[in-house]
């Protein structure tokens, strides 16, 4: 392999819903275009076998963000447009929260077990994810493992938010909804 050239294999979450996969689909060729404005020189998805493969020239910025589209792309439920926007976009902040059982997930990190962390991520989803969204003027997006929080809006207030949102989910689902 060129000295100049990494691959960077990113593996889809065993929980992606057919509707996501098939969003994926959908969207592969903005998706090309904008791998290939971070830099990517070839990219696959294949999700019979649920992985992102992208072969990149290595700039840090480019690496950054080819990166973080990735990531949003396999873990997240933001829809693709957005991720793209969100990985090219410096302007536009969001916190990609790992609220699951994958390592450095707030279940994994408190050792919560999968029952117990499907019903706090259930609650979340039926009862406190609206109210938090409207209190923190931010756009959330559950998936299976993560909790991904987009601001609306710039400047102080906006990490403020993010903030707010991460801890008030972290204590959901390390107490419950008690």
């Amino acid at each position: 392999m060129d000295n100049n050239k990494e691959v960077i294999t990113c593996y889809i979450s065993d929980f992606v819903s057919e509707r996501r996969a098939s969003e994926l689909q959908e969207a592969w060729p903005e998706l090309l275009a904008a791998l290939e404005k971070c830099g990517v020189t070839s990219s696959k998805l294949n999700l019979t076998e649920s992985d992102l493969t992208a072969s990149i020239t290595r700039t840090h910025c480019q690496d950054y963000r080819a990166h973080r589209l990735l990531e949003l792309l396999a873990t997240t439920n933001v829809p693709p447009s957005l991720a793209v926007e969100l990985a090219l976009n410096d302007k536009v902040t969001y916190s990609l929260i790992k609220i699951g059982q994958q390592e450095g997930g707030f279940a994994w990190k408190y050792g919560i077990n999968q029952k117990q962390f499907a019903e706090r991520r259930e609650w979340l989803e039926k009862h406190y994810l609206e109210a938090l969204e409207f209190a923190t003027d931010c756009h959330l997006y559950l998936g299976a493992q993560t909790l991904t929080a987009v601001a609306t809006k710039s400047g102080w207030p906006v990490s403020l938010g993010l903030k707010t949102i991460r801890t008030l989910v972290e204590q959901r689902i390390r107490y419950g909804p008690d």
